[in-house]
């Protein structure tokens, strides 16, 4: 995720934020196993644990909807299972 520009002159606020966020993931039946904070070109690196792509995609927007935060989704699978896709 991206802090917008309205999160970033609220920085101090950010764990107010983050718990807004956490309960519209929870809200949609996903769970938040991992979150960091970075360097890099995203400001937080969250791993989120969800019942489909759709519904993790659904909450992204919601959370984006609040205007703290842009979210960026990305899918992933077990490297094993990647390879064993490509034998």
């Amino acid at each position: 995720m991206n802090l917008t520009d309205v999160a970033v002159r609220n920085v101090n606020k950010m764990g107010d934020m983050l718990s807004d966020a956490r309960k519209v993931w929870e809200a949609q039946g996903c769970r938040i196993l991992q979150a960091w904070s970075t360097f890099g070109p995203y400001d937080v690196v969250t791993l989120i644990d969800g019942p489909d792509d759709a519904t993790v995609m659904k909450a992204s927007a919601l959370i984006a909807k609040q205007g703290n935060f842009r979210g960026i989704t990305m899918p992933a699978v077990p490297l094993a299972d990647f390879i064993a896709s490509v034998k």
